[in-house]
């Protein structure tokens, strides 16, 4: 019902938008050959969510050798999941989906169709690679959710209101362009209006459907909760199969796919990087602080609910946290007590949002600044005007330097804060910085760390110039920047990389945590050398750049404004 209320609410929600924009637009105009644009764009969305399946059958045969194993080659692979599928179809009511089989290696799994009456679920190989039995069933449950649920009818109909939200914006742009006077004057008006409201309601739609999209991926979860009957099983799903496809960076045309059902996968590759770096740091240590604190960022840190904004699905940790409150429902101990570690790691709210606030503030300065010194240029000059009017062009130019000038101090006290060297690199190590709760994709943990490189950041990629680190308590990528952007990265790649793999150092430098957790170098101390990064020189190095244009340009202007006699001491020596 929760589900059903949440749905209807978000459907409301974009049918009044539409309808309040079309009724104010007509209500100004009059009647305009406005509907079959309207009624094209509903027709095609109409035969789209028809043949769609169909479209795509053919689209995943082709590029993904998409094969239909249907039910009975389930059984064949594993005759207790489908045995389960079949079940749970027969007490929901709904025909047994067909069964697509993808002979890949990354596990994951996707579901489509027109509705329940044509719906398709594709699974991988992967997930018989990574998961268990019951792991897999729990999967295949969450697919029959969206299944029941009927899902894909509901975000078709949301997509088609973000759609159209873009033609009457179309719409509005078409009638303002050829406006006049009289009735002309005042159809263009409306336009303009139509246009703006239209893209803006276009923008919010689109975050709409996005947060559609997640919460009947919440109530898919749930559902796969109470058909096995064990919310445990997919909570360790969701871990390994993020796991899993971090397993397979080195197979590249393997990452399309997980591409290209990005919104129909039971997880976002895009965020699979962060629990699925932390999991591989378990398997190799048996320390489960990085998955604990990667878990605790995704449910408790502010820039977490930032990036879940644009995402399809929620964040892992709230997912699984969601699932832990329902173990105790079938009788099971949750697999991570959040209350508990939220003890264990006293988690400080406060502080939390405090350094939320801090970050957000560093991460505008750029732009505060670019805004904030032009009209501080203005209402300065204005005051060594020797006459009331003033060039416009000039003036203008002038401003557009100052602005340029802002940005890059902006963008120099921010790269200051974001790789700060005031505390030096403290020693630490990648349990230590993984399970850090309180870490951000705007200020780096400066840390020092000792290990061994195993390997590239991309596997079997001999242009990466990134590196994967190993100490005794886990794995991180490390960020390597040259002198020379894209050119010393190269000569890195081929040259060093190679020889540094498997070999003991010492590395200094920042961990960030954004969409993955990465280790920015500025230091590696090798037998007989050091090799230095250069993220933060590189940074500094773009600002001051940005500053001396900025300055060339409000230079130019104000010479020629001086030239014209426009200005007063003290810029006259300037021409």
């Amino acid at each position: 019902m929760r589900l059903f209320i949440a749905s209807v609410f978000v459907l409301g929600l974009l049918f009044t938008m539409l309808f309040a924009l079309v009724a104010t637009f007509f209500f100004v105009i009059g009647t305009i050959p406005w509907y079959f644009l309207l009624g094209i764009t509903i027709l095609i969305n109409f035969l789209m969510w028809l043949l769609g399946p169909y479209i795509s059958d053919w689209i995943f045969r082709f590029f993904y050798k998409l094969r239909w194993i249907e039910i009975d080659g389930l059984e064949k692979m594993d005759k207790g999941a489908a045995d389960f599928v079949r079940d749970v179809c027969k007490r929901n009511n709904i025909n047994v989906p067909r069964i697509g089989f993808i002979d890949d290696d990354n596990p994951t799994s996707f579901t489509y169709g027109s509705g329940a009456f044509n719906a398709r679920i594709v699974i991988t190989q992967g997930l018989f690679t990574y998961l268990d039995h019951e792991e897999v069933k729990s999967v295949l449950a969450h697919e029959l959710g969206h299944v029941v649920h009927r899902d894909f009818i509901v975000l078709t109909i949301a997509s088609v209101f973000v759609q159209l939200f873009y033609e009457l914006y179309r719409i509005g742009i078409h009638s303002s362009s050829g406006r006049s006077g009289g009735s002309g004057k005042k159809k263009g008006s409306a336009g303009v209006a139509l246009a703006i409201v239209g893209y803006v309601f276009y923008i919010i739609g689109n975050y709409i459907v996005l947060y559609l999209s997640r919460i009947r991926e919440y109530y898919a979860d749930e559902f796969a909760a109470q058909e096995t009957r064990n919310p445990n099983a997919l909570s360790s799903a969701l871990i390994k199969i993020a796991y899993g496809i971090i397993k397979n960076p080195e197979k590249r045309h393997q990452q399309h796919l997980l591409k290209s059902t990005r919104s129909q996968n039971i997880f976002d590759f895009k965020i699979a990087k962060r629990i699925g770096l932390a999991y591989a740091n378990v398997t190799a240590s048996q320390d489960w602080r990085p998955v604990e604190g990667a878990l605790l960022y995704d449910r408790y840190n502010p820039w977490s609910a930032i990036s879940e904004l644009s995402s399809t699905h929620p964040m892992t940790g709230k997912r699984i946290a969601r699932l832990s409150l329902l173990a105790p429902k079938y009788r099971k101990k949750p697999l991570f007590d959040f209350e508990a570690l939220y003890g264990k790691y006293k988690v400080d709210r406060s502080r939390l949002y405090k350094n939320f606030g801090r970050d957000m503030m560093f991460l505008f300065i750029p732009s505060i600044l670019m805004l904030v010194l032009p009209v501080t240029y203005l209402m300065v000059t204005t005051l060594f005007l020797t006459q009331f009017s003033f060039d416009v062009v000039w003036h203008t130019i002038s401003m557009l330097g100052t602005g340029i000038i802002g940005y890059g101090v902006g963008h120099l006290i921010k790269t200051l804060y974001s790789f700060s060297t005031a505390s030096g690199f403290p020693q630490t190590n990648v349990a230590e910085m993984m399970g850090d709760i309180y870490t951000s994709p705007v200020r780096g943990k400066p840390g020092t760390m000792r290990g061994k490189i195993i390997g590239r950041g991309i596997a079997g990629f001999i242009f990466s110039e990134d590196m994967m680190f190993q100490d005794n308590t886990g794995l991180i990528y490390l960020n390597y920047e040259g002198l020379i952007p894209g050119i010393s990265n190269l000569i890195f790649s081929l040259t060093k990389i190679k020889r540094l793999e498997h070999t003991k150092v010492k590395i200094e430098g920042w961990f960030v945590r954004s969409v993955y957790q990465m280790f920015h170098l500025d230091t590696i101390h090798v037998e007989g050398g050091v090799i230095k990064s250069r993220v933060r020189f590189l940074s500094m190095i773009g600002s001051f750049l940005i500053i001396i244009l900025g300055f060339i340009v409000f230079v130019w202007g104000m010479m020629i404004l001086s030239s014209q006699g426009m200005l007063d001491t003290p810029f006259l020596f300037l021409s």
